[in-house]
């Protein structure tokens, strides 16, 4: 026997409607119309409508998950749309963050060019280095930051 959508039905079973998922414009739209209304979690960020538009915002989140591949593509990514940083793009930039953090520590060099260039870029970093992670990513950055810190980087690792 086969479903109405062409998928073979299991004997006995209930007929189940499909439902498609959302399409990701509007994942997008509604993850910010949640946290811009105040309905997100307790304590998270709201949008600033006047730094960061709703247009701003759709590219900024569109793209945040992207911008965690390396350091400079991160710090391009928050030098575009750091003004965006609130709700779900600063729980990408979270992520983001300790993912480089945790999983790519060698490039630790890369993280400190880039917080030369623009100092408020290390203070973007350290602020995102927070519980909304993983507690194992969050251990493996504590780890690396003491016992694998080139003595060229110490201050850096300290902040971290």
């Amino acid at each position: 026997m086969v479903s109405q959508h062409g998928m073979p039905a299991l004997a006995g079973s209930r007929r189940r409607r499909y439902v498609a998922p959302m399409p990701p414009a509007l994942v997008l739209v509604v993850a910010l119309a949640v946290t811009d209304a105040g309905l997100a979690a307790p304590g998270a960020q709201r949008f600033d409508a006047e730094r960061c538009p709703l247009a701003l915002q759709l590219r900024a989140l569109g793209s945040v998950g992207s911008a965690a591949g390396t350091w400079k593509a991160l710090f391009v990514h928050w030098q575009t749309y750091g003004s965006c940083d609130a709700g779900p793009v600063r729980e990408g930039y979270a992520h983001g963050v300790v993912s480089l953090l945790a999983s790519k520590w060698s490039q630790v060099g890369d993280l400190a060019r880039h917080a030369k260039e623009d100092p408020t870029f290390l203070d973007f970093v350290v602020a995102h280095v927070d519980a909304s992670s993983a507690p194992e990513d969050l251990e493996a950055v504590r780890s690396a930051a003491q016992g694998a810190c080139p003595k060229t980087l110490r201050a850096l690792c300290r902040r971290l």
